[in-house]
């Protein structure tokens, strides 16, 4: 902690004080907000722009995209049909059908997420 944190933390419970930490605590948690929102939004222009499954070197940085992901909920095993049952829901089964059919098990949920894009830097490169 640097000698200004330590003073801060000091005086902290003089009201003056503990109004401007709090203020910049609160602008600086709305700016963290604003730079999630902004870099999802640009992710998800790199996705849809890439496809899935695809890697590619653009200038110093890597970016790679993952498929579409589907998240499986099962609320109601007892809908689930006996084949893909033993004592719990196969979960593998499930996913498997679904992929292959386009249909969702009964007893279960579906829901897409969107497809995971990684950024890195490339060494080497400038």
């Amino acid at each position: 902690m640097g000698a200004l944190d330590q003073r801060l933390r000091a005086r902290a419970s003089e009201p003056q004080v503990l109004q401007r930490i709090v203020e910049e605590a609160w602008s600086l948690d709305q700016q963290r907000q604003a730079i999630a929102r902004r870099l999802e939004e640009l992710k998800s222009v790199v996705a849809i722009g890439l496809g899935p499954e695809q890697e590619r070197t653009t200038g110093r940085f890597g970016v790679r995209t993952a498929g579409l992901v589907h998240s499986l909920r099962v609320p109601s095993p007892g809908l689930v049909p006996a084949e893909i049952m033993s004592r719990q829901p196969d979960r593998k089964a499930i996913l498997t059908h679904f992929h292959q059919t386009g249909e969702v098990v009964a007893g279960t949920t579906m829901t897409a997420r969107r497809p995971s894009v990684r950024i890195w830097e490339v060494e080497g490169a400038s």
